[in-house]
């Protein structure tokens, strides 16, 4: 089950890294070579790549800090919960 989540925000971040980065890549390619067509396409290429490779990075990054989020407020609500309504939870 965690191999399936792990794929699946990778696959989610190279998704959403590809997508931002054929568009980031198409601005700055048709703005660095002045050819109608050729650059939007060489950049928005270009983009995909770079930005399918920092996706997977940042979808596996996202990951682990909600994980580990999740995992502390988790933490803290059973201490709360485990106190009676006039303690003060202790750490």
């Amino acid at each position: 089950m965690a191999d399936l989540t792990v794929d699946s925000s990778e696959q989610a971040g190279r998704n959403a890294g590809a997508l931002l980065g054929v568009l980031a890549g198409a601005r700055a390619g048709s703005t660095l070579l002045p050819f109608p067509v050729l650059g939007t396409f060489v950049g928005a290429v270009a983009g995909a790549i770079l930005g399918d490779k920092a996706g997977a990075f940042t979808g596996r990054a996202f990951l682990r800090t909600t994980s580990a989020l999740a995992g502390a407020v988790s933490s803290a609500t059973a201490k709360v919960a485990g106190s009676t309504a006039g303690e003060v939870a202790k750490p």
